[in-house]
């Protein structure tokens, strides 16, 4: 009351009150800190690393999620790390769903090769999936069966080394006064450090191939020293075949593969890509020559 003494307004509860809050308290304690459900991965997920032809000449690689469980799964992101390429190999979009029994590919674009990546950290892809309504991520160990990532390192850090040497790069096409007769296709070099190498060779690609004495080859030898004084050189070549879906579907036809000898003694491959406006003059030569207007 105003004015008196303080009155309590604590109440003694009974015994029995009491133990029932208890028992309610305990439950409501008990429930709250049972563990989650573990999340359980999808059976049956592994994964495969390729290239198509149209790939190699696109610079993408195809990061391929394969399906052998019972369950559609819903794709959004997808990542290879390894020790070949400087970065990851990034796929994401809206989505893309695999289902039970197929395949599925997401083209990645190619980074940087690594030339001195000492690493032992293990190749790997990490896969972003939704499901039952909740994102789950999951991680697999990718199988190269055509060994092409290794390869994709392997000429890239070669290549590499010859650009630091001089680089060689396709200049031009000279067309023959008769179509039936090998064109030419001309290279350059921008010297760079010192040293050189040696163009031992030129093979055929499905478009075109190299020629010796008008004939074409498979591979034909050349002996092209490049170095800080050195000019240009030329190939001749010939339709590798004439047919038009041969021509019309070409994917790696203006790819001009170049085998190659570093002064130090180290050999290997370089291909060459015909930049893009002579990419359409190589393909119109070999319509011509084969008798069909492009």
């Amino acid at each position: 009351m105003p004015g008196g003494a303080a009155t309590s307004r604590c109440r003694t509860r009974s015994p029995r009150r009491l133990v029932a809050v208890a028992a309610v308290g305990s439950a409501l304690a008990l429930g709250g800190c049972a563990p989650s459900a573990p999340v359980v991965e999808p059976e049956g997920i592994s994964v495969v690393l390729y290239q198509t032809r149209s790939d190699v000449a696109a610079g993408l690689l195809e990061i391929q999620v394969v399906n052998d469980g019972t369950e559609p799964l819903l794709v959004t992101r997808a990542a290879y790390r390894g020790p070949e390429f400087a970065g990851a190999l990034v796929w994401h979009g809206d989505g893309s769903t695999v289902h039970a029994g197929h395949r599925l590919d997401l083209a990645v674009p190619l980074d940087d090769v690594t030339c001195a990546n000492d690493s032992a950290a293990p190749a790997s892809v990490e896969l972003t999936i939704q499901r039952d309504g909740r994102e789950q991520t999951l991680t697999r160990t990718p199988s190269d069966p055509f060994g092409q990532v290794e390869r994709l390192q392997e000429e890239g850090c070669f290549a590499a080394s010859l650009a630091e040497l001089g680089e060689l790069r396709i200049v031009r096409l000279e067309l023959p006064a008769e179509a039936s007769d090998p064109a030419r296709l001309v290279f350059a070099v921008d010297p760079a450090g010192d040293g050189g190498y040696t163009v031992t060779g030129a093979r055929r690609t499905t478009l075109v191939s190299p020629a010796v004495d008008g004939i074409g080859r498979d591979e034909a030898p050349l002996g092209w020293q490049i170095t800080a004084g050195a000019d240009s050189w030329a190939l001749e070549i010939v339709p590798t075949r004439c047919d038009p879906h041969a021509v019309r579907e070409d994917k790696q036809g203006t790819l001009i593969p170049l085998t190659v000898r570093r002064d130090d003694g180290a050999e290997g491959r370089l291909v060459l890509a015909a930049p893009a406006a002579i990419r359409p003059q190589i393909i119109d030569y070999v319509a011509r020559a084969c008798g069909d207007e492009p």
